[in-house]
Order: structure tokens, then sequence, then C-alpha cells
């Protein structure tokens, strides 16, 4: 049985926007992207070693993250530039199961359970693009001031958009299984092996367009 716990903080490198047309978007950079990680759990065998037993609870917070965002600019027609800012703020967490059961010297069930409902904490921005009134569109909540842009009569309006959904992260993520070694002497041997794994729905797309949304599947 071995008992652990750890904190562990990484971050991924900021930059500026090679590409943008606009020079204050071009000599802005973007900071980096960081995250606070904090895991607990145990790893065990038991009965003889017929019997593995993993858990592990976790957290991580996101700091900065990295999106891509509407803002003003002087020199582009449009009056606005998409470039990459840091939006957002994201929790993860979750419970992660393994286990492994050799019922007879030759047959093994196993199964791994993944939970992770993670969230947005916070994300205040145009994510929309420029607008002809300093209000949100119906059903959104500005979460700043609206700021003007060129040509007049433009707006870029700060929302929240915190109730988006995380990409790519599927609240569950489970395989349940089973294996079985036939012993073929000095031949070598044969190993028959089958799985089912099932994950939640998810997203693919920033803005969770109705296109991204992938369903919830089952790979046997």
């Amino acid at each position: 049985l071995l008992l652990y716990a750890f904190w562990q903080r990484a971050f991924k490198s900021g930059g500026f926007n090679a590409g943008v047309s606009d020079l204050s978007a071009f000599v802005t950079p973007y900071d980096d992207e960081s995250v606070d990680s904090y895991e607990t759990g145990f790893k065990s065998e038991w009965f003889d070693h017929r019997l593995r037993l993993n858990v592990n609870a976790f957290f991580a917070e996101y700091s900065d993250l990295q999106r891509s965002a509407v803002t003003p600019s002087l020199s582009a027609p449009s009056g606005v530039v998409t470039v990459v800012t840091n939006a957002a703020s994201v929790e993860s967490y979750g419970l992660e199961i393994e286990a492994s059961a050799r019922i007879t010297p030759d047959f093994t069930v196993f199964s791994n359970v993944g939970w992770n409902p993670a969230k947005y904490s916070e994300y205040c921005k145009d994510i929309n693009g420029v607008s002809a009134s300093p209000l949100p569109l119906p059903g959104q909540v500005a979460c700043g001031p609206a700021v003007a842009t060129t040509p007049p009569g433009n707006f870029i309006v700060p929302t929240d958009n915190s109730g988006l959904h995380t990409l790519r992260s599927p609240e569950w993520d489970t395989t349940f299984g089973a294996s079985y070694d036939v012993d073929l002497a000095d031949a070598g041997g044969l190993t028959f092996n089958t799985s089912v794994n099932y994950r939640s729905e998810a997203w693919t797309q920033l803005l969770n367009l109705p296109y991204s949304h992938r369903e919830p599947m089952t790979i046997w």
C-alpha cells in the first residue's frame, strides 16, 4: 500500500501575435499560462497480488489561459483584430479509479473510471466580435464596460462566458474489460482481450458552437 500526495506548478510560455497586422497588438505580448495541481491517493495490491486498486483525487487551477479575443485596432479596416490574450481561468477537479482482478491464473478483469467536471471560474472577454450596440447580446451578461472602436458606432462588449464548456474535456471517461491467457507451452502463448470505453459529451470549439458538440461515444 502506497499513500502519496503532491503539489506541482507548471506553465505554458507566453508569446506575441506574430501574424496580426495591427502594430499595437503585435508589440503587446501575452503572459504565461500557469497551473497549480494538487493530487492525493493510494496505490495498492491485495490478496497475494491478485487485486490491484489505485485511487486518486485531484484539483488543478489554471490561470491566465491563452485564448483568442477580439480587441480594438486603430489600423485594421474593421476596427478590431482577433489576438491571443490571457482571457480565462479554469478549475479542473475529479477522481480516478483503476482496478484489476486476476480471477484465475489465466483470466483477468479490469476497469478504469475517470470523473472530471472541469469548468471556467472566470472568462470575461468579447468572443462574439464587434457589434453596433454597447449592450450584450440577448442571453449574455456584460462583465466590463463596452469599448468603442473605429470606425465610430462599433463596440467591443466584454461578456461573462464562464458558463461555456471547457474544450475537449468529457466529464466521464470509463473503460471495462477482460483478458484471457492461453499457454501454448514451447510455442509461446496467446492473449485474448476485449474492452469497452465510454466517454461523455464534449465540445471541440471555443464558443461551443453546435457543430463542435461531440455526442457521448462508446467504443468496443
